[in-house]
């Protein structure tokens, strides 16, 4: 899926590639037939978001929490700035 632009956004840079967050989607800007576009892309591991959707469902496994929603799941920040994390499926 994507969208000729975004409403409300904010911007981050994972792994080197720049990401825009709009209401817990990620998406990537690119080019199609000369003008821009904001394509729907999985979250990046390791992104630091500083919410998560109000229906995530908490999950423990093997003695960690995490959040998930929808196939994405979360663990709270351990840094002082809080948030949470987008990591892996836990195993």
């Amino acid at each position: 899926m994507d969208v000729p632009y975004l409403d409300s956004y904010e911007t981050m840079v994972v792994g080197g590639k720049n990401y825009f967050l709009s209401e817990h989607t990620f998406y990537q800007k690119i080019t199609r037939d000369g003008q821009p576009v904001y394509v729907v892309v999985d979250p990046p591991y390791g992104a630091k978001v500083r919410a998560i959707p109000e229906y995530a469902v908490k999950v423990e496994v093997s003695g960690q929490t995490y959040y998930r929603w929808d196939r994405n799941y979360y663990q709270r920040a351990t840094d002082k700035t809080g948030g949470y994390i987008i990591v892996r499926q836990p195993a």
